[in-house]
């Protein structure tokens, strides 16, 4: 519009009129908007020839522009053009959609100073290699610009955690799917139900009854279950809790020496051990010093070594008694780094110990008696592992160095054998005695072939394991060893270290013996509680087979059933009657001692 001054327009505006043909000619030129309108009538009848009522609420879409303005409106012409219309529409909105996310990102990335990004015409997948490197590069751009708006400075540490996790995903999956395969071969060849069992539990927490049986065609849902609760009680793939056995009796050296490193850890983590010390530190140095006695050290020990640690001619030598010492043929001027830091580990918690603040002085002397104890019970454990491979290696000298005219002869008391019945009640089965037996197993060399032959004592009568009974059996068995073996000119003995086998009564009965006096070459003894060894292995196979006599419906309540068993599972029986003195009191009596 313009204004009139006076009347008249002034000079500008009388330049911007248009004449009234240009007027006409620019109205010809431009088409009115059609208008489409739909009748009553034919709505009517449109809709009455239709199942359902057609929803015309999304019918008319309209997009405004900065210069270009539209409307589009869907009629109801054919059901055919409803359907591609209404696919025209969800496709539109979903355009419009992108193009709305994409502004707000925009404006985001230009409020942050960041380059815009644009939709992209073709697919992923089939845009060239510099699109592919435009947006990748405005990809991570984005990346970091939205990281470094929650986390101001830490993009690398985020986006290396999201790469490890992806990997970490795939890596997941793939192994997952591998250790499924590998657990579902492990269940098909193993043929034990309790091997099975583990197995299964593993299985059966990851995967449900339905995906299991596709795996394992045999599975019942019984076992699925036995197994998902065994995976509950005791954990996956471990098998049912036992109780341990203790090493009391059977090796208290070890049972008592590792109880000492036990006690140091709970020493040093304690509340009033030094803070100044790292408790836990300790804790690992103990732990790696407990392996080293258990394993390196009793490999590391031998006859001759430059570690005076590790020499068992200097560290059993004698300071004071000339005949129980050897000089080395070597110095020892090396050092083991292990034994030093055990040796350097145990003295500073001493010293630690000493200067530590405790609630009370009954606190501390208590402690510090406990550490004492259990660092002497430490160094007393080394000792026994010392003596132990001593006397293992003279027992392998003696056998690998023995002759065709030599025997080498072990003897041990076994466990008494409790009497057995194949049905008993229980009244029977409390207060029984054993039945004592001793048993020797001597072995000699033909040719390059070790033989073997075992002598079994059975006493049918309660009787002492004393210095006379251990003589007379260790005789009995000399005597009938040297009368079919005639040849034989060297006997070694060995026996483990119980008191009965050191007796003067036992060596004077042994020594005065008319069918072994003279051939008694060597005479060793075992470390204490070190003792196992052919015997023991005879011990256990005599009594598998009385277990599968007592099976058969027999009993065995004394010893001439024991016979009876020896007869028919060993064909074997020397039927000897030995007679129990003391040599020692004969030669006592007559003056030859």
């Amino acid at each position: 519009m313009y204004q009139r001054e006076g009347g008249r327009p002034n000079q500008s505006q009388e330049e911007d009129r248009i004449c009234i043909n240009c007027r006409r000619k620019l109205l010809d030129n431009i088409e009115e908007p059609k208008k489409i309108t739909a009748d009553k009538d034919d709505f009517e009848k449109y809709t009455s020839n239709q199942d359902k009522p057609y929803d015309l609420r999304e019918t008319l879409l309209i997009y405004h522009s900065d210069n270009f303005q539209s409307s589009y409106m869907v009629t109801d012409q054919s059901s055919q053009n409803t359907i591609s219309s209404s696919q025209n529409t969800a496709s539109t909105i979903e355009d419009y959609n992108r193009e709305h996310y994409v502004d707000l990102l925009n404006n985001y990335l230009n409020s942050r100073k960041v380059s815009a990004i644009s939709l992209p015409i073709q697919s992923w997948k089939d845009s060239s290699k510099r699109t592919k490197r435009r947006y990748q590069g405005l990809f991570k751009e984005c990346f970091y610009t939205i990281i470094d708006t929650f986390f101001p400075g830490e993009y690398d540490d985020i986006f290396d955690n999201i790469c490890e996790d992806d990997e970490y995903q795939d890596e997941d999956d793939n192994g997952s799917s591998k250790m499924i395969t590998a657990l579902v071969e492990s269940y098909d060849k193993s043929s034990a139900w309790q091997v099975r069992r583990q197995v299964l539990s593993v299985l059966a927490i990851k995967l449900s009854f339905k995906q299991l049986i596709n795996y394992l065609l045999g599975l019942t849902e019984y076992r699925y279950y036995v197994a998902q609760k065994h995976s509950i009680l005791y954990g996956c793939a471990i098998p049912p809790a036992t109780v341990r056995k203790s090493l009391e009796g059977l090796d208290y050296f070890v049972a008592e020496r590792s109880r000492g490193f036990q006690d140091l850890q709970d020493i040093v983590l304690s509340e009033g051990y030094p803070e100044t010390s790292n408790g836990t530190e300790l804790n690992r140095l103990l732990l790696e010093a407990k392996r080293y006695m258990k394993t390196d050290y009793k490999v590391h020990v031998s006859e001759e070594n430059e570690v005076a640690d590790h020499c068992r001619k200097y560290a059993l030598s004698s300071t004071k008694e000339e005949h129980f010492k050897k000089k080395c043929n070597h110095d020892h001027n090396k050092v083991c780094e292990s034994c030093e830091q055990l040796q350097e580990l145990l003295h500073g918690i001493l010293k630690e110990v000493d200067i530590a603040n405790f609630t009370d002085q009954q606190t501390r002397d208590d402690i510090v008696y406990r550490a004492k104890q259990a660092v002497e019970s430490i160094f007393l454990w080394k000792s026994h592992i010392l003596r132990a491979r001593n006397q293992e290696a003279t027992k392998s000298f003696l056998v690998n160095s023995m002759k065709e005219d030599e025997i080498f002869v072990v003897f041990v008391w076994a466990m008494k054998y409790l009497p057995r019945k194949y049905r008993e009640d229980q009244l029977d089965w409390f207060g029984k005695r054993g039945i004592s037996w001793h048993i020797s197993v001597c072995f000699r060399r033909n040719a390059e072939e070790l033989q073997s032959l075992t002598f079994v004592h059975i006493f049918d009568s309660q009787i002492s394991q004393d210095s006379k009974t251990t003589s007379a059996t260790i005789c009995d068995v000399l005597n009938n060893v040297l009368k079919n073996n005639p040849e034989v000119k060297a006997v070694h003995l060995w026996s483990d270290n119980a008191a009965f086998y050191k007796y003067a009564d036992t060596f004077i009965n042994i020594h005065y013996n008319k069918s072994s006096k003279g051939d008694i070459a060597s005479y060793n003894f075992c470390e204490a509680q070190d003792g196992k060894g052919a015997c023991d292995r005879a011990a256990a196979t005599f009594k598998s087979g009385i277990k599968r006599f007592v099976n058969q419906g027999n009993d065995v309540v004394n010893a001439k059933q024991i016979k009876t068993v020896s007869i028919q599972e060993f064909f074997l029986f020397l039927d000897n009657d030995v007679v129990i003195s003391s040599i020692f009191e004969t030669y006592m009596a007559d003056g030859r001692i």
